[in-house]
Parts: C-alpha cells; sequence; structure tokens
C-alpha cells in the first residue's frame, strides 16, 4: 500500500511539473498581442516606430519616436506589448546595404543613432524620414509586415 501511495504521488508531481512546463511555453510562444512588426522581406532591416501624440489630445503633428530596432530577416518583435493604446501606428525601415526603404507619407524626425524622441520640428543631428501610417482601427492586437 505505502508503495501505492509513493507511486500516486510521483504521477501527480510528474503531471504538475508537465503541465506547467507547457503553459509556460505556449505563454512565450504564443504572445502575440500589442503591435508587433514581422520582417517577412528576406533581408535584414532597420527599424523605427513613432506614435502622433495629437491622437491622443496632443499637439498634432507632435511625435514619439523610437529607433532603432535590428530586424534579421524572418523575425517578429512586439514592439507595443498588451491592448493596443493607440489607433495610429508609424513605421519605417531601411536596409542601407542594400538601399531598400519601407516608407510611407508622414514625416517624423529620427537620428543616425539610437533614438528616443519627442518632437514636431527637426533640429540638430536629426532628421526627417518618411513613416508609414497603420490604421489599427479598434482592433486589440496587429501584426505588420515587411515585405520582399
Amino acid at each position: 500500500m505505502h508503495d501505492l501511495v509513493r507511486l500516486a504521488a510521483v504521477a501527480c508531481a510528474a503531471i504538475t511539473l508537465a503541465t506547467g512546463a507547457a503553459l509556460a511555453q505556449t505563454r512565450g510562444s504564443d504572445r502575440t498581442d500589442g503591435f508587433r512588426i514581422c520582417n517577412n522581406s528576406g533581408q535584414d532591416a532597420e527599424v523605427a516606430t513613432a506614435v502622433d501624440l495629437g491622437d491622443e489630445g496632443g499637439t498634432p503633428g507632435t511625435y514619439l519616436s523610437k529607433g532603432w530596432y535590428q530586424f534579421d530577416a524572418g523575425q517578429c518583435i512586439v514592439m507595443w506589448p498588451g491592448t493596443l493604446q493607440h489607433r495610429y501606428f508609424l513605421v519605417y525601415a531601411q536596409n542601407k546595404q542594400a538601399g531598400r526603404e519601407w516608407k510611407g507619407d508622414i514625416p517624423v524626425c529620427v537620428s543616425r543613432e539610437p533614438f528616443d524622441l519627442r518632437s514636431a520640428a527637426c533640429a540638430g543631428d536629426r532628421y526627417s524620414r518618411m513613416f508609414v501610417r497603420i490604421d489599427t482601427g479598434t482592433s486589440a492586437s496587429w501584426t505588420y509586415t515587411l515585405l520582399p
């Protein structure tokens, strides 16, 4: 009888560990909530992101921009985790070696070095790049994909 109780205890412990490991793996691998960028272009890319603070009642044309994020070909990264707090997101990407840009028609300030800017006008070592404006509507999450 003692062996049977010990066997049951070992079986319960094994099931608990296996279930916990499976849940941890699922949470880590399925995390796609938020605003995610995937690089399906077949080449590495540098990415800059921005939001227009005017969309949330701030001064229109004042952008909170950040960059440069290095994306390997085939890589996806959640840039803003959790439920989306903005309707519009701005993205610019480039591969300098290939002379390739993923751009739109919204001018936003960036810098040659890694940056975290809050500005309406470019000054000093900052310069403008044309960002794509992505309308996520009322979605809770969104994936923007860089294509070839």
